[in-house]
């Protein structure tokens, strides 16, 4: 039977689970506003408007006879649910010790506890960014920015190319090419401007506030402030500095330009030429979604109320308590022509 001790300990935990992996992470967090999906058993599925319905139009007089014609204009998509997970061990002694003491927020095992969640949060964040490779449909990471917005990768089940196979899928090319990601670009404002107009920005996000967010690491986003610090249209705080999850951003003709820690060289396992570093990532916030799952979105322990599950009840198992921290969800983008990423941006 779980004691006061383990059941305040899950509590805590699972209410901090939420914040940490759902809003303390930039891309999940503008994700958690949107749901452009549906949820099945496998995972999730949404539909692209591939072409338009304009040949369907006719013309001519009250009396001409209407013609009934059908297109097809949608394409589905598709992705696995997603499922990460996280644990720790105690001892023996350790736990034995920390049940008879008095809970609070600091104590041993709660910090432990912490700790998982914390190991979550990093593992979910590089799976987001990319920073161990690219990703694919098939794998039940979450997946990657660089899989979503990269011209030559396959995602949601649709194919795409630099030949412009299904160019209503791709992400923003400046140059119309789909073959100009990693063309050399220099941060400014100007370089901004035609991310902006390459999206295709005709419409206000779902909080009435026009444009993009762009994501950068510390050195572009240095940069760009240097240049920006006379620009009449600068604003120091953007608005996901005032959401109060320890965001770094500021404003450039109402566009957020959020700095990323996590977008440093040393940080990556990839080989490419251009690294983290030097991409810049910029979306459309009302089309990232988080789909969690409605019955295994964020776990915490076990049914029985243990945070730490003792694992001498299993056959082989030793006098340790294992403890688990999991999320279970997918996140996408629905419009991916909203959207647009260059890997290879210099100071």
């Amino acid at each position: 039977m779980a004691s006061d001790y383990d059941i305040q300990t899950k509590t805590y935990v699972k209410s901090r689970i939420s914040n940490a992996v759902g809003y303390e992470l930039p891309l999940l967090n503008l994700a958690m506003q949107n749901q452009n999906g549906t949820a099945t058993g496998k995972g999730v599925e949404w539909f692209i408007q591939k072409d338009d319905l304009s040949g369907n139009a006719q013309a001519g007089g009250p009396f001409t006879p209407i013609v009934a014609r059908r297109k097809n204009i949608l394409a589905a998509a598709s992705l696995p649910w997603s499922f990460c997970w996280n644990t720790d061990l105690l001892t023996l002694a350790e736990y034995t010790t920390t049940r008879k003491q008095t809970w609070t927020d600091e104590s041993f095992v709660t910090k432990r506890g912490e700790a998982i969640l914390e190991g979550l949060k990093i593992a979910i964040d590089r799976q987001l960014w990319g920073l161990d490779g690219i990703g694919s449909d098939s794998a039940l990471t979450f997946k990657s920015i660089r899989q979503m917005l990269g011209h030559d990768v396959t995602f949601g089940g649709l194919a795409r190319a630099t030949t412009v196979t299904n160019a209503f899928h791709q992400s923003a090319s400046l140059a119309r090419t789909f073959a100009d990601q990693d063309t050399e670009e220099k941060i400014s404002v100007d370089l901004l401007r035609r991310i902006r107009a390459a999206c295709g920005r005709t419409r206000k996000n779902a909080d009435g506030k026009q444009g993009l967010v762009h994501f950068c690491g510390e050195e572009l986003w240095l940069a760009l402030q240097r240049e920006l610090t006379s620009y009449v249209g600068y604003r120091p705080e953007g608005f996901m500095s005032k959401l109060g999850f320890g965001f770094e951003d500021f404003e450039v003709d109402k566009d957020s330009v959020v700095k990323v820690n996590s977008l440093y060289d040393a940080n990556y396992k990839g080989t490419e030429t251009t690294y983290p570093s030097r991409w810049l990532i910029s979306v459309d916030p009302s089309v990232v979604n988080m789909m969690l799952h409605p019955e295994h979105a964020f776990s915490v322990g076990y049914d029985d109320g243990e945070m730490w599950h003792p694992q001498n009840t299993q056959q082989g198992g030793n006098h340790t308590y294992l403890g688990e921290v999991n999320v279970m969800g997918a996140w996408f983008i629905d419009l991916c022509n909203r959207c647009c990423m260059k890997t290879n941006v210099r100071a």
